[in-house]
């Protein structure tokens, strides 16, 4: 969940998702959809680019935890794993404002009237990443 801490500039992360691919050994960005809440209001929710972990030593930032989910069926080096926030703080221009932004006084502002129609856009672009995962495992079950 998305809160604004307090501050326009920032957005305070809590919560823990689960990840496939890269995410308990490799993985130093990800994008991830949460609830954008401003000055206790919901707006839904958005993406958001994040750094999980430093560039160059590959420690996770501080308040992000990280970790493997363990043996996996198949996909064997697919680094499936779990990203834990912690009060972890990013930016305002974190957020992928394609349909909607938060100006620098927090007011927020959408092309969309409800957040149901951003979010319907949101994942008719992530819907097709879907279609090509399931097809690539399909290829990948034929070969092996």
């Amino acid at each position: 969940m998305l809160i604004n801490g307090g501050s326009v500039s920032k957005i305070v992360i809590k919560n823990t998702i689960f990840i496939l691919g890269g995410a308990a050994k490799h993985a130093t960005m990800a994008i991830i959809f949460a609830q954008l809440l401003i000055k206790k209001k919901n707006y839904g929710v958005h993406c958001f680019l994040i750094r999980l972990r430093d560039k160059n030593t590959y420690m996770p930032m501080p308040g992000v935890i990280v970790g493997d989910c363990g043996p996996k069926i198949g996909f064997h080096e697919v680094d499936n794993g779990f990203i834990g926030f912690r009060s972890y703080r990013i930016s305002r221009d974190s957020l992928l404002d394609r349909f909607s932004q938060v100006l620098d006084n927090g007011d927020f502002r959408s092309i969309f009237k409800s957040s149901e129609e951003r979010f319907a856009a949101v994942l008719g672009a992530l819907e097709e990443g879907r279609v090509s995962l399931v097809g690539g495992a399909q290829v990948f079950l034929f070969f092996n």
